[in-house]
């Protein structure tokens, strides 16, 4: 489920932008992130599958880590 992804609407939201907030979560990965707008949802979800999908054809180098 690589791009499965969990979104919690806090209990004070709404479907009209100033009121539209929440948590995602990706399942795979567990990486999560509050949300303020639709536009920062929709980021998240964009950056995420990017990123693993970079990652599955070798294009992100992991950081050197110190011995």
């Amino acid at each position: 489920m690589r791009r499965g992804f969990v979104i919690q609407l806090y209990s004070e939201a709404d479907l009209y932008p100033a009121k539209f907030a929440g948590r995602v979560e990706h399942v795979d990965s567990g990486r999560a992130d509050g949300f303020r707008s639709v536009d920062e949802l929709v980021r998240f979800i964009e950056q995420t599958i990017k990123e693993i999908d970079e990652a599955s054809r070798g294009e992100v180098q992991e950081p050197l880590t110190e011995p």
